[in-house]
């Protein structure tokens, strides 16, 4: 499936991001427009933007965002994002660590907003419950939390707090200025707020 999966650029894919705000991607998203979707027999082919979930050794999982490509907007029916494979201690790596520096956000959309804000180079982790099961490399010394505004963030630091301290890590958390926000909640209300 991700080799089948065309570049982001100037597809469906790149108009759903920039329309909640992001202006640039990473080479570990894809687009592919005949994506599966359900059982064996029952097999739809939609639309979605793919995320490679990576740890050392490779690819271990696909992430598919499914579109509404025309409107570009996440698809309409229960759970559009969803995980092809086992997630183990891999993240969607959207950018390597930088100067001893690197970033866990829940969502892709959130781990790009924050990257794009901050300067910091960002993981997804899939999950706030998976913050401290990402594996990340000893070369981190400076590790940022960019939680959400919610219970699940508070989950989130606690398990990445837990996993990482130890290690000798600087950890900085950083969390949305409004309740129930996630980062890209607040870079849309930001770029909003200066139009």
């Amino acid at each position: 499936m991700w080799h089948s999966a065309t570049a982001i650029s100037d597809s469906p894919a790149e108009g759903y991001l920039a329309k909640r705000g992001i202006l640039r991607a990473s080479d570990q998203l894809r687009y592919l427009e005949r994506t599966p979707l359900g059982p064996r027999g029952a097999v739809q082919f939609l639309p979605a933007m793919l995320a490679a979930v990576t740890t050392d050794i490779g690819i271990i999982a696909i992430h598919r965002t499914f579109l509404d490509a025309p409107n570009a907007k996440l698809a309409g029916f229960d759970r559009p994002k969803r995980a092809l494979g086992s997630l183990g201690c891999g993240a969607v790596r959207l950018a390597p660590p930088a100067a001893g520096r690197l970033g866990l956000a829940e969502g892709i959309e959130s781990a790009l907003s924050a990257m794009q804000m901050f300067g910091v180079p960002c993981w997804a982790t899939l999950g706030n419950e998976r913050f401290g099961l990402v594996a990340i490399p000893e070369s981190v010394r400076e590790l940022h939390l960019f939680i959400d505004n919610d219970p699940g963030g508070e989950l989130a630091d606690q398990r990445a707090r837990k996993a990482f301290s130890a290690s000798g890590r600087v950890i900085r958390s950083r969390v949305p200025a409004s309740t129930g926000f996630d980062w890209n909640d607040e870079l849309t209300a930001r770029l909003a707020r200066k139009t």
